[in-house]
């Protein structure tokens, strides 16, 4: 095994899966608020607008990373579950 991928966590545990599914609810909760505080802040200086603008796509970002990751946990542990049925 190289030392790269021992460092590397374990991404298809189930502990892992959860937490990635706990964290890409929360980070599309958030995407949601900020989209209802961009909505609210027209009324606002032309910063806040800039700002609220920089979190919303950060957040596009994080959401789009966790989804990468959510959707690879799965395939891999459907891979493991279709392995250890052929064993």
């Amino acid at each position: 095994m190289r030392a790269e991928t021992a460092a590397r966590p374990d991404f298809g545990a189930p502990d892992s899966r959860k937490r990635t599914a706990a964290l890409l609810r929360d980070a599309r909760s958030v995407q949601r608020r900020l989209d209802l505080l961009a909505k609210s802040a027209d009324a606002f200086e032309d910063l806040s607008l800039q700002r609220v603008a920089e979190a919303q796509e950060a957040v596009a970002r994080l959401v789009l990373e966790l989804t990468y990751r959510h959707r690879g946990e799965q395939r891999r542990a459907r891979a493991t579950t279709r392995q250890s049925s052929w064993e």
